[in-house]
């Protein structure tokens, strides 16, 4: 074929192109089999644009450079309404080229074969014909592809919706991909959270104000800034000791044994790192060797040594005294006074006791006289004169039945006081009834007081002070103070009519003794100390003592039977918890005088104390299993007569309170 053949078929293909509005574009291989197609312009347009090369010299014949505005970033438009459009490197005006009109364009389209590619460069104005490599430069820019061709071995396209384990880019990641919020989300919440701050359910937190930096005085006494931790002085050494002196006292030198064993201990484990010597002046004192030994360790102390600076903490009484409970929340406790109990003659009163039911009040007299009152009409319906001589020292009911052991002199009497119906003080008498008697320390006698209510005399060698029952009221004790250490305790079984001397080496006046009301043993209280004695295995289970060196005066047994209250000659008041420990659990400073009595109640957390001159002290302890006791001073009861014995109703919160005089005063809730 003819070269003139060969364009008037490129002519034929490019009229036809144009009248159907195509333009000869790249084709892309989208199988992705990774072939040298891509990048490649299709066979049509190969035939007519691969082999074209522009001739150089139809658009300019002169050999000179191309055409440059100088006229930088400006804007074309200021030049709109100009005949040039800028100006060259010779700063000649760039003339603005001629103006076609639509005719002469529709006759270049259809006469110049290159029209479709020519394009007009605005800034020189001058035309442009692209090369096959422009063109498919272009298209594949246009198409996401790659635009050299020499990239054949690469994909074939720039972007792709699908993920890919490496990035095409290192363009990193925008702010806006993070979110999970759309614009559109972000501002419906924006809405709503504006509507709940209108009707109060959001509220914004108010700016907190920095302080700002405030000027001071730095040379002021006190600026008011935090200072730096304060410089703690050093410990004082010890003053020295007599041993130290050049001229000591003779018992604080050595011998030479002394100095060898002295010498044979480590050096930290010695009493004195020195060793006494003895000087006749100051003169001939010479120097101490260990001086520089001494401070090195002096001063070795103070830098190993921590140091630290402590303040003394300000504690008030409220602070440290637990809160007790206000006496009204505790009733009822007895405290308003309600009647006395009166008597002709003019005896004092030694004793006093309540029956196990509270309706009979047995009282003892100086005179030797029993009278058994009626604790509701204070009438005394019975008077049993059992001495001339001696006085009647202590009284106890048994707490089953109604017998009364009386203490008179060196006797003790049992007494059924038949006030009432005889049939309750049946089955008492024949208990009281005399048989044989085995052997017996002591001789159970009917007495020779011609009186049909005491039924059995107990004679002792020794003056008898006290006498208690066992809770079973089989058993009772009397006491001898004056019996020494084997004769002071006498241990009597009323159901065999016997008498024992369990004890043979009794230290101290004996002043009390009781039954443990919870366990079998026995209290033995002397005037130095307070012991519990096993009767089951007959040993000193344990003992306890004051702290102070003061004696023991009397002693209350609480119902619990582990806690119990003595009385001091100091006047204290002391409480024992025999289940905690040995030691006195709380003293009470109630009295300012000898307290002759204290009572605690059967049954209500209730005890007494009472005093020489008259004063008698409520109060309320709590006591349980899981705490230790609480007690609380309730009322003060001042009387203007000495207190001489103190009893609490079994089973009502009344005290009766035994006057010297011989009157028996009632207070109740």
């Amino acid at each position: 074929m003819s070269v003139k053949e060969k364009k008037i078929l490129e002519k034929r293909k490019m009229h036809v192109a144009k009248s159907k509005g195509e333009m000869p574009v790249v084709k892309n291989d989208d199988s992705g089999n990774g072939n040298d197609s891509a990048g490649e312009v299709s066979s049509d347009f190969d035939d007519f644009v691969t082999d074209f090369k522009p001739d150089e010299y139809l658009e300019d014949s002169s050999d000179e450079e191309d055409i440059v505005n100088t006229i930088g970033n400006v804007p074309l438009e200021w030049y709109r309404d100009f005949d040039h459009l800028g100006y060259d490197v010779d700063a000649q005006k760039i003339l603005r080229p001629e103006r076609f009109n639509e005719i002469d364009n529709f006759l270049a389209k259809h006469d110049d074969p290159n029209y479709w590619r020519t394009v007009t460069d605005p800034r020189t104005g001058r035309k442009h014909v692209l090369t096959s490599e422009e063109i498919g430069l272009i298209n594949s820019i246009m198409t996401n592809m790659y635009p050299t061709k020499g990239s054949r071995n690469l994909p074939p396209k720039i972007i792709s919706h699908e993920v890919r384990e490496t990035p095409i880019n290192n363009v990193p990641p925008s702010k806006e991909m993070f979110n999970p919020l759309s614009k559109y989300e972000e501002k419906q919440i924006r809405k709503i959270r504006a509507r709940l701050a209108k009707f109060g359910y959001i509220r914004k937190e108010k700016p907190k104000n920095e302080d700002e930096f405030k000027f001071y005085d730095i040379w002021a006494q006190n600026p008011g800034i935090k200072k730096h931790p304060a410089s703690i002085p050093a410990p004082k050494m010890a003053l020295p000791t007599h041993a130290e002196s050049y001229n000591p006292p003779n018992e604080f030198l050595l011998t030479e044994d002394e100095k060898q064993a002295m010498l044979d201990q480590d050096y930290e484990e010695r009493e004195m790192n020195f060793i006494p010597q003895k000087y006749p002046s100051l003169r001939l004192v010479p120097v101490y060797p260990n001086l520089l030994q001494e401070r090195f360790e002096r001063c070795l102390d103070l830098y190993m040594c921590p140091r630290q600076k402590k303040l003394k903490v300000k504690v008030t009484s409220d602070q440290v005294l637990p809160k007790l409970p206000k006496p009204a929340d505790l009733r009822p406790f007895p405290y308003r006074f309600l009647y006395s109990f009166t008597k002709a003659d003019d005896s004092s009163l030694t004793a006093l006791e309540i029956n196990r039911n509270g309706s009979l009040v047995a009282a003892g007299f100086s005179d030797g006289s029993l009278r058994i009152y009626d604790s509701v009409l204070t009438k005394c319906i019975l008077k049993l004169q059992l001495s001339e001589e001696h006085e009647v020292t202590s009284i106890s009911w048994t707490p089953m039945y109604e017998i009364l052991c009386v203490c008179v002199g060196t006797s003790a009497y049992l007494v059924i006081p038949m006030v009432g119906d005889d049939a309750k003080y049946n089955e008492a008498t024949e208990m009281l009834k005399l048989d044989t008697q085995p052997d017996s320390a002591l001789e159970w006698k009917t007495p020779k007081v011609e009186n049909e209510f005491v039924k059995i005399k107990l004679k002792h060698k020794f003056p008898v002070s006290k006498c208690k029952w066992h809770k079973g009221s089989d058993y009772f004790i009397t006491i001898c103070p004056d019996g020494g250490k084997t004769e002071s305790v006498y241990f009597h079984r009323l159901s065999k009519q016997t008498t024992q001397l369990p004890f043979s080496n009794l230290k101290g006046e004996i002043r009390d003794a009781e039954f443990h009301l919870s366990e079998p043993s026995l209290w033995i209280v002397s005037n130095l100390d307070v012991k519990l004695y096993d009767l089951v295995n007959q040993a000193l289970k344990k003992k306890l003592k004051l702290e102070t060196s003061e004696t023991i005066i009397c002693f209350s047994q609480h119902f619990s039977g582990d806690n119990f209250l003595v009385a001091g000659s100091n006047y204290s008041l002391n409480w024992f918890d025999s289940a905690l420990s040995t030691k006195t659990y709380q003293s009470m400073g109630y009295h300012s005088s000898t307290i002759t009595s204290i009572a605690y109640h059967s049954s209500l957390p209730l005890f007494a104390s009472a005093g020489k001159n008259g004063l008698v002290v409520v109060s309320h302890a709590t006591v349980t299993d899981d705490t230790n006791a609480v007690i609380v001073p309730l009322k003060q009861i001042k009387i203007s007569e000495a207190v001489v014995s103190l009893n609490f109703h079994p089973k009502q919160p009344w005290l009766f309170v035994g006057l010297s005089s011989g009157k028996i005063n009632l207070y109740i809730h």
